[in-house]
């Protein structure tokens, strides 16, 4: 990726997560993937934030963050919890 772009993208994740959750610092980002309706970043080298792509990600996310607790009751495996929504 060229590094503007990179730079661009970093910044406005940080902004994002700024302007949601003004209480946690951020002293480190990285991307830690993308999938087909969402980036997933790595902040301060213990919180994965995801970002959709566009709405139809967005409303994917929403369903995930109701649908993830009551799974997680049925089922041994690990399951995220979603600490920050924005």
């Amino acid at each position: 990726m060229d590094n503007s772009i990179e730079y661009a993208e970093f910044e406005w994740v940080k902004k994002m997560i700024m302007i949601n959750y003004k209480n946690l610092k951020i002293n480190h980002i990285m991307q830690l993937g993308e999938g087909w309706m969402s980036r997933a970043y790595l902040v301060n080298h213990e919180i994965v934030f995801r970002f959709p792509k566009e709405k139809d990600g967005a409303i994917d996310t929403e369903k995930e963050i109701k649908a993830l607790p009551s799974i997680k009751k049925h089922i041994s495996l690990k399951i995220p919890e979603f600490i920050y929504c924005g």
